[in-house]
């Protein structure tokens, strides 16, 4: 009689269902704060707790649990700190950062002028005759 294969858990080798992750663990909560401040994707999470993605989805898109609110305090002040040096880098005279800033924050664009000398440029149309 053969033996039958020993399930160990894990997804892919025999343990079918993807382990279960115990968000309200102290630590877990640790490195929700640090993934948000990285901002880190879903996927990179699902990755790295080996559970399913759509476990981390579950607890993402309840606003209200703690994983989510940890989660997105975090990505909220990276994203201060980054706008913060962002703004230090266009103040000290940085150009390139100068103009996106600009096109992002102010709706700047870029102006493309079609024109020559201030006057439109004329284009002929020509007329092609067609076989029907």
């Amino acid at each position: 009689m053969a033996k039958k294969k020993e399930k160990n858990g894990r997804q892919g080798e025999g343990g079918g269902r993807p382990v279960s992750v115990d968000m309200s663990d102290p630590e877990i909560a640790k490195q929700i704060k640090i993934f948000g401040g990285l901002c880190a994707t879903h996927d990179e999470m699902a990755s790295w707790f080996g559970c399913s993605i759509n476990t981390i989805d579950r607890y993402m898109m309840d606003e209200t649990s703690e994983v989510f609110q940890v989660y997105k305090k975090a990505q909220s002040s990276f994203k201060s700190s980054l706008r913060s040096k962002q703004r230090e880098k266009a103040l000290s005279g940085d150009n390139s950062m100068m103009i996106w800033l600009g096109k992002q924050i102010l709706g700047q664009k870029d102006k493309h002028d079609h024109t020559t000398d201030g006057k439109p440029i004329s284009m002929p149309i020509l007329d092609i005759e067609r076989d029907i």
